[in-house]
């Protein structure tokens, strides 16, 4: 398992960034397929010093994607919210797996963080591609889609569909519904 550790307008210490690793290698006790934790740490002013710490956390498995922003006093509330609400949505997809009779996919390597990596994220004006990521394409029918979409909390998810083998999008609206971008030729 990979753990990137990043901060934006804060500087870590050794000691944050331990308490990180130690929180978040204890997911593993309600999901192992865990490869990748990406996690961003910032601070922001605000009217309200207790909202004035920020974590942003994307957990990827095998076949699915779990995502966590908090804000709090200090960075270590932040990550103990961010821990407490992934735990939460590990718990309610194995539920999900559980009332559907199927079982998480297979675990791949995850006994330790492979590496961790720390950088600044810098404030710049004109956004920049910090992270590239390539990932295997789960196939999986609209409905599933939609139920990991609700599960995840985050704007899109790409995946092929199952019922015509072609890449779709599955995004999020801001009426609440969902909207499937899908290639001219399966219609």
């Amino acid at each position: 398992m990979k753990m990137i550790i990043q901060s934006k307008n804060i500087n870590l210490n050794n000691a944050l960034k331990e308490y990180a690793e130690k929180k978040f290698v204890n997911l593993k006790k309600y999901f192992e397929n865990i490869l990748e934790i990406d996690v961003t740490f910032g601070y922001e002013q605000s009217k309200s010093p207790e909202k004035s710490h920020f974590i942003e956390v994307t957990l990827w498995t095998n076949g699915m994607t779990l995502h966590a922003k908090k804000r709090a006093a200090s960075s270590t509330a932040c990550v103990d919210l961010a821990v407490e609400r992934l735990e939460k949505q590990v718990k309610r997809y194995k539920d999900k797996l559980k009332d559907r009779g199927r079982k998480p996919i297979p675990r791949e390597d995850s006994s330790a963080f492979d590496s961790i990596i720390s950088m600044p994220v810098e404030s710049d004006e004109n956004p920049k591609i910090i992270r590239i990521r390539k990932f295997s394409i789960k196939p999986m029918f609209v409905d599933e889609a939609a139920e990991q979409l609700s599960l995840l909390k985050q704007e899109f998810l790409v995946f092929k569909n199952a019922e015509t083998e072609k890449t779709n999008v599955l995004y999020r609206r801001k009426d609440g519904n969902y909207g499937l971008i899908a290639p001219e030729e399966n219609f």
